[in-house]
């Protein structure tokens, strides 16, 4: 049953979605969608208000690379925020294939449980996560992580500790 979409999955789909064209940009995605036009000339993601160019070595963060990359194709505000609608899709996969199983049988078969998972998750990822900043990529490091380690304590084993380590490393700069 991991693969098959219920409903609550199709409403929080969907409402990602409508909401990915018609909702609001954070106050940043100007910001970072300046840096990332200017990496397509120095060849690097920098922060070119703050520090006139220069490279934040100890504060870089992956995901600014692939906002730069998706530059080279379009700079339209629903192709560089692809990567935020896609980490919610696997945020909210993973709510509710992992963490709603873990509350017990009884809460992950009562649909009202499941219903307010869905809500309560879209009432905080619509307002927060919908720009081109960081918090949706942190948001689903966190969930990984914590879903990996409490899969390594129940199963003793060191791989999904491992994937936690790396995911929690990757989340953390």
């Amino acid at each position: 049953h991991w693969w098959r979409l219920r409903p609550t999955d199709w409403v929080v789909f969907t409402t990602l979605v409508v909401w990915h064209f018609i909702g609001a940009n954070t106050s940043d995605d100007g910001y970072i969608l300046g840096m990332a036009r200017d990496a397509r000339n120095s060849g690097y993601m920098s922060n070119y208000y703050r520090w006139f160019g220069v490279d934040e070595g100890p504060f870089y963060t992956p995901y600014t690379d692939v906002i730069s990359w998706l530059t080279h194709v379009s700079t339209a505000s629903p192709w560089v925020r692809l990567p935020s609608l896609l980490v919610a899709a696997l945020t909210w996969w993973v709510i509710s294939r992992e963490v709603l199983p873990r509350l017990g049988r009884a809460a992950h078969r009562d649909k009202v449980v499941v219903w307010t998972a869905a809500l309560v998750f879209l009432a905080f990822w619509l307002p927060y996560n919908n720009g081109l900043r960081a918090e949706p990529f942190v948001a689903t490091g966190v969930v990984l992580t914590w879903v990996s380690v409490e899969r390594a304590l129940a199963t003793r084993r060191l791989l999904p500790a491992a994937g936690a380590i790396i995911v929690a490393a990757f989340t953390l700069t």
